[in-house]
């Protein structure tokens, strides 16, 4: 009985504390996604040395 309470407190916990962390977490997901994309670009037009395959 005392490990469903304390799985029921953690679970109620879990659920309170991730609310406000969400918008910043898919703010930076989504940055870094971003910055990932937008190097790959860079290198692809930069690099001379790799051949596209469509060519």
């Amino acid at each position: 009985m005392a490990i469903r309470v304390w799985y029921a407190r953690l679970g109620a916990f879990t659920n309170s504390a991730a609310e406000p962390l969400r918008f910043p977490g898919l703010a930076i997901m989504l940055t870094v996604l971003s910055l990932n994309l937008f190097g790959d670009g860079l290198r692809d037009v930069l690099d001379v040395r790799t051949v596209s395959e469509a060519e």
